[in-house]
């Protein structure tokens, strides 16, 4: 990514932390989101958290230097990491104590063939900005 749409950038370390903070942001948002999720209800909570993920999405997909890439990437982490576990967890505790060990299954499939398409994707279109309109703020603003 750091060469992609010029951004061009000599320092390791800068590079290293871009990549990082999709992954800073999903710890913290972990944190952060469950806090707000035990004591302020779990639906208000998920809706907040996709708000701040679609943010995120948008502004990586029109980021023009690594740095409010970086940005992005810390939002989109931040809301999509935290409310996927807010959203099992509200499921399972929605559905009937008999069928929740199968829809809890049905969710991770669904969950695991998102991933494949997403690999499937990156692997198919050669510039990374047209498959992250596509995989991550498309479905976000949906």
């Amino acid at each position: 990514m750091a060469n992609a749409d010029n951004y061009l950038c000599d320092n390791v370390i800068t590079i290293d932390f871009v990549s990082s903070c999709t992954y800073i942001g999903a710890f913290l948002g972990y944190i952060i989101l469950s806090f707000f999720a035990d004591n302020f209800g779990r639906k208000k909570t998920i809706l907040i958290s996709w708000t701040i993920c679609v943010i995120g999405t948008i502004i990586v997909a029109t980021s023009f230097n690594l740095y409010m890439a970086a940005v992005g990437f810390f939002f989109s982490g931040f809301g999509s990491d935290a409310s996927i576990g807010l959203c099992l967890i509200f499921f399972g505790e929605s559905t009937g104590t008999k069928k929740r060990q199968k829809y809890s299954i049905i969710v991770q499939i669904f969950f695991c063939l998102g991933a494949l398409t997403t690999v499937l994707f990156f692997y198919i279109f050669a510039h990374w900005r047209v498959a992250w309109c596509f995989l991550v703020t498309a479905p976000a603003l949906i």
